[in-house]
């Protein structure tokens, strides 16, 4: 393996589910991730309260989030009347020490834009079906959950499933899971 890749053993994950994408893509997102990592916790209803307590309370080597964001502001948009800004998300994922935040529900690019100032920040450049961001998920994390390179999975679940998504690096890792269900 390359000699700057950055290996997280056993990753603490975290995902979040908005009220507007629970129904939608949050059970099986959190299937997935339960399936691959043996340290998973979800809140399928987060509220921005919630949220930014939680990451500035613990820490997180991977977020996962299902929510839409605001393709004009950037922020994350949890519930119709609950929006955290790109500021406040990006302090909170700095806060938790998270190596990862993938958000690739929909048009994510205002707020990767925050985030990547940060961690390594997975993004959508558009909204499109959830079922292919759920296919892209199906081959990201397994590969991801086995040691590989973030930025090589990255472009092999892109080509593979031509899924609108992209990573805005800042180091790249890789997360091993120990002693999972795969």
């Amino acid at each position: 393996q390359e000699p700057s890749l950055k290996i997280i053993s056993d990753p603490k994950i975290l995902c979040v589910g908005g009220e507007r994408l629970s129904d939608l893509g949050f059970a099986k997102d959190y299937e997935i991730l339960q399936k691959l990592f043996n340290h998973v916790e979800g809140e399928s209803q987060a509220t921005s309260h919630w949220l930014r307590k939680k990451l500035f309370q613990e820490q997180f080597d991977l977020i996962h989030v299902c929510a839409t964001v605001d393709p004009n502001t950037g922020d994350l948009v949890l519930s119709q009347d609950d929006r955290m800004a790109p500021s406040a998300f990006g302090a909170a994922v700095k806060r938790s020490g998270a190596n990862l935040v993938v958000l690739a529900g929909c048009d994510s690019v205002q707020l990767a834009e925050h985030v990547a100032r940060v961690t390594n920040m997975v993004a959508a450049t558009r909204t499109a079906a959830i079922n292919v961001f759920v296919e892209w998920e199906e081959i990201f994390y397994p590969l991801l959950s086995k040691g590989e390179a973030l930025s090589k999975v990255h472009d092999e679940a892109k080509l593979a499933t031509g899924a609108p998504v992209f990573v805005l690096p800042k180091e790249d890792v890789a997360f091993q899971s120990i002693g999972s269900t795969t």
